[in-house]
């Protein structure tokens, strides 16, 4: 099987495995959400201090976002994104072992370096491996189960599968959302007038 043909299972799979690692990812930037006082008691410290643990995900995502592109463009998604899964999992053992904020701040440095290339690197797999009518839609796909994999965890709602079939036929049509969005739009400037 090669990039060139871009039909059957094998070209959604390989979208699959890395939009999974963007759900993970996303996931991970939440994570800490869940555990605030577990980890202000156990580290000792106060909210202040334990928002700069959330932030380090941030700090390593958002500064590798220009050189991702570039690296992704030299080396290839698929190699970047290999060893940026395994640079998350070095970063989620570190902050799982952390008995020091030290160690955990490295933990979520690492994991946030290794996130930032799921976006891009998706969206490479995705140009390369799929049809490029299938572009827009695949991008909505990964960005929904990036939005299920950061949903807060500590909340009690869950995605039913009836929720989740809708939102999986908005994202496959959406001609037909645009246009009701766009009628309603008239409606709402109508009745403003």
């Amino acid at each position: 099987m090669t990039r060139g043909d871009r039909t059957g299972f094998y070209p959604w799979l390989v979208w699959g495995l890395a939009a999974s690692f963007y759900c993970y990812g996303f996931f991970q930037r939440v994570a800490p959400s869940v555990m605030v006082g577990e980890l202000m008691s156990e580290f000792s410290v106060s909210a202040a201090v334990l928002g700069n643990l959330s932030a380090f995900y941030f700090y390593a995502y958002a500064s590798l976002q220009l050189p991702i592109g570039i690296m992704i463009d030299h080396w290839g998604a698929k190699r970047m994104l290999v060893g940026a899964a395994l640079l998350c999992g070095a970063g989620s053992l570190l902050f799982a072992k952390a008995d020091s904020l030290t160690m955990a701040y490295a933990g979520r440095l690492l994991i946030g370096a290794g996130a930032g290339f799921t976006w891009v690197g998706t969206l490479k797999l995705t140009a390369q491996w799929l049809p490029p009518k299938r572009f827009a839609m695949v991008s909505g796909m990964t960005l929904m189960l990036g939005m299920i994999g950061g949903r807060d965890r500590s909340a009690s709602t869950r995605m039913t599968p009836r929720a989740f079939t809708a939102a999986t036929k908005s994202a496959t049509m959406p001609s037909k959302a645009s246009s009701s969005f766009t009628s309603e739009s008239r409606n709402c400037s109508a009745s403003s007038a």
